[in-house]
């Protein structure tokens, strides 16, 4: 099959509303199926189940997405175990909306000849928990960096909390990372691995934003690395506009600032997509800042 028949579409969002009544539980559904948290996440879950599948199969259709498509439709049509809705009185009407939807896709062959669907179900179900925990563990960085925010704690004290914060980002996005280290009579916050590259660390949170002398104080404990070595450089409240211009042979640092944690944290971008697609436009612009929000007007 080439395409979804045009009759399977609302069958498939009639399915794919109901097969989870949770709608925690439908989101990492459709992350673990997509590949893609950051679609996903871009809906709005506020309103009713329904519409909020409605909008995600419009926006897949209009993609012209096949593959997306007919994945969804394959795993919602595979669908076996309706044993978590029974206590909501659901299970019924999920079934046979599953069951309608199978139907439609029948005779395309598409269903037959694949990996068994028992099989299917249970990479599915491992995916999801995995997902499951991934969004757990980020929900807890993101309320203590929530929490931080709103401490009265020391700059220096919260300067360590924050490290601490980012380390642990670091390994929920396996970053590799090292803690805060003195080496050769320098601090470095600590130091991660991303794509063969080694990468310095550095965090500040000032009361306003950093300006010059830190990105070069830093910049000066990169250079003094390896080739293969970059760094980041994290301002809660930004940056500076000179302190974003590059000086030098070529760019060694990039810069990241408070909103940019924030939509890590949300889920709207993972931290290492976040730090490539940084990297990228440094090496293709020049600039080292450029921030989450202005990302899809460069590309």
């Amino acid at each position: 099959m080439t395409q979804l028949p045009s009759a399977a579409i609302p069958l498939l969002k009639n399915a794919l509303s109901q097969v989870y009544y949770f709608k925690d539980d439908l989101k990492d559904f459709l992350i673990a199926c997509l590949g893609d948290r950051r679609f996903v996440s871009s809906f709005d879950w506020d309103q009713y189940k329904r519409h909020t599948v409605s909008d995600i199969v419009n926006a897949l259709m209009e993609r012209k997405t096949v593959t997306a498509l007919l994945k969804l439709a394959q795993e919602v049509s595979g669908f076996t175990d309706f044993s978590h809705l029974a206590e909501h009185g659901q299970d019924q009407a999920a079934r046979q909306a599953v069951r309608k939807l199978s139907t439609a896709l029948q005779p395309t062959g598409e269903i037959r000849g694949q990996a068994p669907r028992n099989e299917r179900l249970r990479k599915l179900e491992e995916e999801r928990k995995r997902h499951q925990g991934f969004d757990k563990k980020l929900s807890d960085i993101k309320t203590r960096f929530l929490e931080l925010t709103n401490d009265s704690k020391s700059p220096q004290q919260r300067g360590k909390d924050l490290e601490e914060i980012m380390h642990d980002l670091f390994r929920l996005f396996v970053l590799e990372p090292r803690r805060p280290y003195r080496g050769r009579g320098e601090q470095v916050d600590g130091a991660f691995r991303l794509d063969e590259t080694e990468y310095l660390f550095e965090a500040k949170w000032h009361r306003g934003s950093i300006g010059p002398r830190y990105v070069r104080d830093f910049t000066q404990k990169v250079t003094q690395k390896l080739d293969n070595t970059l760094g980041l450089f994290l301002s809660i409240e930004g940056f500076t506009g000179n302190a974003t211009e590059v000086r030098g042979d070529r760019p060694k640092v990039i810069l990241m600032d408070g909103p940019d944690l924030m939509a890590v944290l949300e889920g709207l971008i993972g931290l290492d997509d976040l730090l490539r697609r940084k990297r990228r436009h440094a090496s293709q612009e020049g600039e080292i800042y450029i921030r989450y929000q202005d990302m899809d007007r460069t590309e």
